[in-house]
């Protein structure tokens, strides 16, 4: 087998955190990556009422502060979301299945959180000579959406750095 001539890790940097509403998936069109129904009343019309504003004030955008994820071994995973449709259903770039329980989430600060993953990887080598990082294109859109860009590439000066954003 390969052995590494350098110590490596690997780390995986989340700035969302659950919030108390968690919703079950009652009625999902999981071929187009729809909730319609969360706990058995219309998704928007639930999804507005968690993150506390008026029904109908719902934009994409909201989906970047406040996204929907489930808990998998104690860790938060975003599903993404994409679109609200017309017919009050919250459109995911994930798969979600009917009767999934769905955490809403909260966005934190994308600078803190990686500089901090980066730090803690930093102390643990000894120092970080390249990375090879995978982000999530949903990340992309939300440093962009920021305008961020600038502070976020600044986070891997002095590392060699490959990769790709990738859907999940």
């Amino acid at each position: 087998g390969m052995r590494p001539s350098a110590p490596f890790s690997l780390s995986r940097t989340q700035r969302a955190e659950p919030l108390e509403p968690v919703y079950t998936a009652t009625r999902v069109d999981e071929a187009d990556r729809t909730i319609l129904e969360l706990d058995g009343k219309p998704a928007e019309e639930v999804y507005d009422a968690g993150i506390g504003i008026p029904p109908g004030d719902l934009s994409d955008d909201h989906f970047l502060m406040y996204p929907l994820g489930v808990i998998m071994d104690g860790d938060p995973f975003v599903r993404a979301g994409r679109h609200i449709l017309a017919n009050g259903g919250l459109q995911l770039f994930c798969s979600v299945c009917e009767g999934q329980r769905l955490h809403l989430m909260r966005t934190g600060d994308i600078l803190v959180t990686t500089a901090a993953t980066l730090e803690a990887r930093r102390r643990h080598l000894g120092g970080i000579q390249a990375l090879i990082d995978f982000d999530c294109a949903h990340r992309a859109m939300a440093v962009e959406a920021e305008g961020l860009e600038a502070q976020y590439s600044g986070l891997f000066e002095g590392m060699e750095t490959a990769g790709f954003f990738t859907f999940g």
